[in-house]
């Protein structure tokens, strides 16, 4: 994607092949716990009009309305700052790299990003009801040496996602090694040139 870099390294004419967003089901507890802060305060500001008037009164009025407000904007904002999290924590396969940019807060997210031939091994999982009735699960991508492991969550369709990434990481080997063979071809046929030429200069 030219003009449109996910990430600091990413050149300007390589290719993005997956953008891997976590699936929605996994903030599904958080936002279930946020339906049900907007009923719970609904249901008490509501019980509170009802069996005790007398709160709501002259002061008690505008103190019920600034509590009630107060509640509402941090259940809002608490909604905002979880989808904003699940938005931007993604995975970037590209043509050359792999990229996992890991949003900690909503300032702060760890980048980290690794070529392709440091990827080992590539597998899907998928443990539980809900992962295989939603067809959702994690991939987990095994790298050489000391490099850390990456563990996806959360991913739809995790065994497709995965040969994807299998594929695009047999092509970038094949990219190399046919770079590579030039490069000897091109080193052989320059070596045989000089000896060509030092021989007819002898």
């Amino acid at each position: 994607m030219q003009g449109n870099k996910y990430f600091e390294s990413q050149g300007d004419n390589e290719e993005v092949i997956l953008v891997i967003r976590r699936y929605f089901l996994g903030i599904f507890q958080e936002m279930i716990f946020a339906v049900i802060s907007f009923i719970l305060i609904f249901v008490f500001f509501g019980a509170v009009a009802v069996f005790f008037p007398i709160l709501i009164q002259g002061y008690g009025y505008n103190i019920c309305v600034l509590l009630w407000s107060l509640l509402m904007l941090f259940v809002t904002l608490f909604i905002f700052t979880v989808w904003s999290l699940h938005y931007l924590n993604v995975a970037i396969i590209t043509n050359e790299h792999l990229a996992e940019i890991d949003q900690k807060g909503v300032f702060t997210r760890d980048v980290s990003v690794m070529t392709l031939d440091k990827l080992q091994d590539i597998s899907a999982s998928q443990d539980g009801f809900f992962p295989n009735m939603f067809n959702y699960g994690k991939i987990h991508i095994q790298t050489a040496g000391e490099l850390p492991n990456f563990v996806l969550e959360f991913v739809k369709d995790p065994h497709g996602v995965a040969k994807k990434i299998i594929e695009v990481t047999k092509t970038y080997h094949g990219n190399n090694r046919a770079v590579e063979n030039e490069d000897n071809n091109n080193y052989d046929a320059e070596k045989a040139m000089n000896t060509t030429t030092s021989k007819q200069g002898d």
